[in-house]
């Protein structure tokens, strides 16, 4: 059904002050509460600084520890955007997911399988064109236990943006603006927003924040498109795996002891790969999941709310104002 991922969301309390509650649990939970342990534990290390600019080995500090203490508050903060869903807008937690709220995994396995494979492919196209700009870096003890940590945290930090930005923040814009496209775009641009301190956005210029405002309009789509997060968890997880534990290049965001290391990273080619690989990703959901009306995108959101008889409500206006109370209750 058409929209049924947006209006999954009516299933809850949609009150507006509830969003700015909720917003604000997050921010501070991943902000500050998720963030204690690595602040504490890095400055009592041999190099504060280095440490939180995640140069682990100048500090002193484990690789898989370190990591392990940055990614830390995007558990913190999916656990506060679960709670918040679940006690706060009274909805079924996976309702954020889909509508059905029962997971679909092979669906995210598909999506993480896809994204790896044209990964595999375009970064083999790489190695063709220039192979001197591969080293191997693989070592053993470095490598293993940050392993063990990017396949235990890692689906956890995607998920977290995932279902905040594709998912409750999608679903509520969604219900407000009533046109999928405007929650599209806006969740996206916010999502690249918050990649600006990323450290490849100071080496490589500020234009690079495109990219993830763009593949965040890929995830977006694919989230519309399937009325449910499966897909775009599996390619985020993947794509930060890799990421991880393939090949990294210099100032990655994710500086980690990768199989490979890139000496220099062309950042307008590897914009170039990764967006023939999102476009290919998408015209291959189209086909497997039957994807035809793309308008759906552009389309007004029609109520259809399972709870419509029970609350008795008449008209349009009625149903929008049980979703967004009146002002005397903001």
């Amino acid at each position: 059904m058409p929209h049924s991922f947006i209006q999954a969301a009516l299933d809850g309390d949609n009150n507006f002050i509830k969003y700015v509650i909720s917003l604000i649990l997050i921010f501070l939970a991943t902000v500050f509460l998720g963030a204690i342990p690595a602040a504490i534990f890095f400055s009592y290390s041999d190099d504060p600084t280095a440490a939180f600019e995640m140069r682990f080995a100048d500090a002193g500090v484990s690789d898989a520890l370190g990591l392990a203490l940055v990614l830390l508050p995007f558990v913190f903060g999916l656990a506060t955007t679960l709670f918040t869903i679940k006690y706060i807008h009274e909805r079924r937690i996976f309702s954020v997911v889909n509508p059905t709220s029962k997971i679909n995994y092979k669906k995210i396995l598909f999506g993480a399988g896809l994204w790896f494979a044209l990964q595999v492919v375009f970064e083999g196209i790489a190695y063709q064109i220039e192979p001197s700009n591969y080293e191997w870096t693989f070592d053993a003890m470095r490598f293993f236990p940050v392993l063990i940590v990017v396949l235990l945290i890692i689906p956890l930090q995607t998920s977290f943006e995932e279902v905040l930005f594709r998912g409750y923040l999608m679903q509520g814009l969604g219900l407000a603006f009533r046109y999928p496209w405007i929650a599209l775009v806006f969740t996206s641009v916010v999502f690249g927003a918050m990649h600006m301190a990323n450290p490849e956005i100071e080496t490589y210029g500020t234009w690079l924040i495109w990219s993830y405002i763009q593949i965040g309009l890929v995830m977006g789509i694919l989230t519309l498109m399937d009325e449910g997060l499966e897909l775009a968890l599996g390619l985020h997880a993947m794509h930060n795996i890799y990421a991880s534990i393939f090949v990294t290049f210099p100032s990655s965001a994710l500086a980690t002891p990768a199989l490979f290391t890139l000496k220099e990273m062309d950042a307008e080619m590897m914009y170039l790969y990764s967006t023939i690989a999102q476009v290919i990703f998408l015209v291959v959901c189209a086909l497997v999941y039957k994807w035809t009306d793309f308008n759906r995108l552009f389309r007004k959101i029609q109520w259809n709310n399972p709870l419509n008889e029970e609350m008795n409500i008449k008209d349009e206006e009625d149903l929008i104002l049980d979703v967004f109370e009146d002002e005397t209750e903001w």
